[in-house]
C-alpha cells in the first residue's frame, strides 16, 4: 500500500473502512477517514484491500448517462 493514497479495507469482522493511509508499521495501519479521524487497525484483522480509482469510477457514471440519453427507448 502507498502512503497518502485512498483505499477502502475491509475487516475480519466486517466493518468497512474508507481512507487515506498516513503510516504503517510491521503490526498496525494509521489511516484517517472522511471525518478527519484517526483510525487503527490491525494488519492480522485485514480481509481485503481495495484502492479507490477515482478516474474509472466517473467514467463509468459517464457512460451510464451517456448511455440514457443517447439510446432511444
Amino acid at each position: 500500500m502507498e502512503l497518502y493514497q485512498k483505499y477502502t479495507i475491509l475487516t475480519n469482522d466486517a466493518k468497512e473502512y474508507k481512507g487515506e493511509i498516513l503510516k504503517q508499521d510491521e503490526t498496525q495501519i494509521y489511516m484517517k477517514n472522511k471525518k478527519g479521524e484517526e483510525v487503527i487497525i490491525d494488519k492480522s484483522n485485514i480481509r481485503e484491500v481495495k484502492k479507490v480509482d477515482l478516474f474509472s469510477t466517473i467514467a463509468i457514471g459517464l457512460a451510464a448517462i451517456a448511455a440514457v440519453i443517447f439510446v432511444p427507448i
